[in-house]
């Protein structure tokens, strides 16, 4: 295992190029770019619940541990034990999550269905909840 710290431009691209899987036990993250760069390299990735990205576990791209020493270390020996071939068919299934729910087109899709049922041009899109209920939140939300 390598622990390379920050990389930027060509490095990063270099070593996610060079990676069998991408690993970030984040104890808290918005939202986070690395992981999508290294789904959109086509590699497995490891996450914990505070990277906020459940669809990666949901989707087969990648998995999702407990932050804890012995979790993480033992999903890290599970996936590095498992056959290139089946890092690769995760990696492919993180690449098209990438490509159908963040690629720009998307986005932009999406955005397009919210615009028009805004200006009562089409139906409510699925990811707009008008009921906070349905959210578990206070305050009503539109899902991204």
């Amino acid at each position: 295992m390598t622990f390379t710290g920050m990389l930027n431009g060509p490095e990063k691209w270099a070593a996610l190029a060079a990676a069998e899987l991408f690993v970030l036990p984040s104890h808290s993250e918005g939202f986070s770019v690395a992981v999508l760069e290294a789904l959109a390299m086509e590699r497995p990735v490891v996450i914990t619940p505070g990277c906020n990205f459940p669809e990666v576990a949901e989707t087969g791209g990648g998995v999702e541990v407990n932050p804890l020493d012995r979790q993480v270390e033992a999903v890290l020996l599970d996936m590095l034990g498992r056959t290139p071939e089946d890092r690769a068919i995760m990696g492919a299934r993180g690449l098209r999550l990438v490509r159908e729910r963040f690629s720009w087109q998307a986005i932009g899709e999406r955005m397009a269905d919210v615009n028009d049922w805004v200006l009562g041009r089409g139906p409510m899109p699925e990811l707009v909840f008008t009921d906070s209920a349905e959210r578990g939140v206070e305050t009503e939300c539109i899902a991204s």
